[in-house]
């Protein structure tokens, strides 16, 4: 009798799959379980910024004014009715003038002795000032030509550590304290009046910040005072003239977490975003929540395990400070490692609310002038962001996708990917992938590339050798790995603009889980 032969088994013969990988464009999710992230989400997302369609390396930076004398502490832009912004750097000993481009000239401000000012702009019928106070070094007013010191009475003016406008007045938190002193209407001098907040604070600490909040109150529009206490107590009032009962009430005392440091405000339209010990929350959202609860709300909810590590390392350190930056559409959230020498900063895409973590820029403190953007180098050098790299060196990007199955709960033998990029003609970023969530992987670094010629249109013309154009790139290249989910790693290295916009990757299914 004839032996038949066996029948191939089905089930086992492996078939070659192509799937399109999406780059993670919804950013850096540093909250949620590797096991519960969605495949366009970065468990790493450094020095790549999401957008709507791709990732791409963040801008770096250039040296703006060189030569102060130590680590920059704050940056203050001087916006007049007419002409250029002016920019102000202060050192721990004096304020210097870092509008231009160049070496630093003299301090227009010495014999100081603290950095961290906390300033505004404000306008009277004398004039546009710059008002500035560190709660050491007493008030300092600019009015576009002449620094000077106002004459304050009532208290002694080098206690008053932070300054805020509303209702055309100047109001100062005296360091140490629950007081809060205002000067009079359209003022920027004179007698200051105080309001103790002491007896409504049930939690003690002392005053921290204060926000004037904007909000629709049913019956239009109206602008609040919000006092805001070092142990979280938030004091809200109504009304135009604190001297008088008939228009100052107060609307109510609430509990946020604790505020991060005295930058710890940014004016979000009509909102007031406040940086907590839970995260960046807005002060409309969180009032009418319980406290365990407001972190949900946080506009950091995504990124939540990441700041909760950074806040405990640091939570004491001068340099926390949210800024925005409309031109480029972030917001960049500077997060100091250690005082005056290093920091990371948390961003976030304002179009779409994802985020990336920056590295490699120090700094205590960023700022805009007009519509750029500039950072206080710990270094003594104020630098301009902006650019496709570091002072000259490449910026080294890493992108680490969340794990994919792929649709199918088989195991998978991964061959070959073709990554899509634009970016420099001939550069081949690094790609590799992390198995069944693991955190390892073997990567080779992507080779750091420089542009053989000028930028087109930036050099002499008849003379410069032009670079090559950007170019759109999808190679197919081998890989090695299998297992049941897979993450994508790409590492980027380089000196001109690049952006990744996902992958395809083969594969052969094999055994099910």
């Amino acid at each position: 009798m004839l032996m038949q032969p066996l029948r191939n088994n089905a089930s086992r013969r492996q078939t070659s799959t192509v799937k399109f990988v999406p780059p993670p464009i919804k950013g850096w999710n540093a909250r949620d379980d590797l096991t519960d992230m969605d495949k366009d989400e970065a468990t790493v997302l450094d020095n790549i910024i999401p957008s709507d369609t791709g990732i791409f390396l963040r801008n770096g930076y250039t040296e703006w004014v060189t030569g102060l004398p130590s680590a920059i502490q704050a940056l203050m832009e001087y916006n007049a009715p007419s002409g250029t912004p002016k920019l102000f750097g202060a050192t721990t000993s004096a304020i210097y003038d870092v509008t231009s481009a160049g070496a630093v000239g003299a301090a227009v401000v010495s014999t100081l002795s603290n950095g961290w000012w906390q300033h505004l702009m404000f306008s009277t019928a004398g004039g546009t000032f710059l008002v500035l106070t560190n709660g050491a070094d007493g008030v300092r007013n600019y009015n576009g030509t002449t620094w000077s010191t106002p004459s304050i009475t009532g208290v002694t003016s080098a206690n008053l550590i932070t300054v805020t406008a509303h209702q055309s007045r100047l109001w100062f938190i005296e360091e140490n304290t629950m007081k809060v002193w205002y000067l009079p209407a359209l003022s920027v001098a004179g007698a200051a009046t105080a309001i103790d907040l002491g007896g409504l604070s049930r939690l003690g600490g002392k005053l921290m910040a204060m926000a004037s909040w904007t909000r629709d109150s049913g019956n239009g529009i109206e602008d609040l005072a919000a006092f805001i206490t070092s142990r979280g107590e938030v004091h809200v009032y109504s009304g135009t003239d604190p001297a008088s009962a008939d228009t100052w009430q107060r609307v109510g005392t609430f509990k946020i977490p604790e505020p991060v440091g005295r930058r710890c405000l940014i004016k979000v339209g009509g909102d007031v975003g406040i940086l907590t010990t839970q995260g960046l929350v807005p002060l409309s959202g969180v009032l009418s929540r319980a406290e365990s609860a407001q972190g949900k709300i946080a506009i950091t909810d995504r990124i939540r395990n990441a700041f909760t590590s950074a806040y405990a390392e640091a939570p004491t350190a001068n340099g926390w400070q949210c800024t925005e930056y409309p031109v480029g559409k972030l917001l960049v959230l500077n997060v100091p490692i250690v005082e005056n020498e290093t920091s990371v900063q948390f961003v976030m895409n304002a179009n779409t609310g994802a985020w990336c973590r920056f590295t490699g820029i120090n700094t205590n403190v960023w700022s805009l002038k007009g519509t750029e953007l500039f950072f206080g180098g710990v270094d003594g050098t104020v630098y301009k962001y902006g650019g496709a790299a570091d002072n000259d060196a490449s910026i080294d990007g890493l992108s680490i996708s969340a794990f994919n199955d792929f649709g199918t709960p088989m195991t998978k033998n991964f061959k070959r990917i073709r990554p899509q990029f634009f970016g420099p003609s001939g550069y081949r970023p690094a790609i590799a992938l992390r198995l069944d969530y693991s955190d390892e992987y073997v990567i080779y670094n992507a080779a750091s590339f420089v542009a053989s010629g000028t930028a087109w249109d930036e050099g002499t013309w008849d003379e410069a050798s032009w670079a090559s154009p950007a170019q759109s790139s999808a190679l197919w290249q081998g890989i090695t790995g299998e297992g049941f989910t897979a993450g994508i790693v790409v590492r980027l290295s380089s000196t001109e603009p690049i952006t990744y916009n996902g992958a395809k990757i083969l594969y052969e299914t094999g055994d099910q889980l």
